[in-house]
């Protein structure tokens, strides 16, 4: 959960479970996902990607304006 102070005496935790793991997320609900959903949003909320689901979201030119 979190750390806040109006949150301390919860003790509900969280947990992330990845598709594959889920029983019910199989390779065909897997594909309507990919049907329904754009490659970012796939990216980012299905297959947990942090590096697809970033790249040129915010700042499309930032990249070629950062020199390192």
């Amino acid at each position: 959960m979190t750390k806040h102070k109006d949150y301390e005496h919860l003790t509900v935790k969280r947990t992330r479970l990845h598709r594959p793991l889920h029983p019910l997320k199989n390779k065909i609900w897997y594909e309507i996902q990919k049907l329904t959903r754009t490659k970012t949003d796939l990216a980012k909320e299905i297959d947990i990607s942090y590096e697809d689901s970033v790249s040129n979201a915010v700042y499309p030119l930032f990249s070629q304006m950062v020199q390192i």
